[in-house]
């Protein structure tokens, strides 16, 4: 945990990106830590946003602002997808339009492809499948399937709750396939 940390800046603050004086305080604070960053991660857009995800007119600043750092960083921003359409974020065309790579995490139920009945405790196992739905410089889309395991608490925070985090082991892809609609008999 002590080499995560130090290489590992979390701002607790909060920075409404699309807004101009709040994205220079955010900069100002980063550029105050004395490293380049390598990463930045946006957790969540809609938490960074002032106004909303749905319009334009808000998200345009957002982008241009975040665009801002990519010359010196790669910058990832999560956001939700929407209700109805779950392979695009919610909100606004230009979240779709304006972006170089768009990743998708999702729950799946999937099984063993052997489909026995003796397989009957894989088929109730949930797999996380990231897919790529949209790459700028490439037109291949791509899809890995990986299984989660909650680990033990790493520390506690203030209120003594333990903090964990889900690591991912990759599943071949080969060896899984959609849960079948009715057990098949045991041979």
């Amino acid at each position: 945990l002590d080499e995560i940390q130090r290489d590992l800046l979390i701002f607790n603050e909060s920075y409404f990106l699309n807004n101009q004086d709040d994205f220079a305080q955010f900069v100002q604070d980063m550029d105050e830590q004395g490293t380049e960053p390598v990463l930045i991660v946006v957790d969540t857009l809609s938490k960074t946003l002032e106004g909303s995800d749905k319009t334009n007119e808000d998200i345009n600043p957002y982008l241009q602002n975040l665009n801002k750092l990519l010359p010196r960083t790669t910058v990832v921003v999560i956001a939700h997808t929407g209700h109805v359409e779950k392979g695009r974020p919610r909100g606004a065309s230009e979240l779709t339009n304006d972006i170089d790579n768009q990743i998708v995490l999702k729950k799946t139920d999937t099984t063993n492809a052997t489909g026995r009945a003796e397989d009957e405790k894989q088929w109730s196992k949930k797999f996380i499948e990231v897919f790529c739905t949209k790459t700028k410089d490439d037109e291949a889309e791509w899809s890995y399937y990986f299984t989660g395991t909650k680990t033990d608490p790493m520390a506690w925070d203030d209120d003594n709750e333990p903090i964990t985090t889900l690591t991912l082991d990759w599943v071949d892809a080969n060896e899984i396939k959609a849960k079948p609609a009715a057990k098949l008999p045991a041979e």
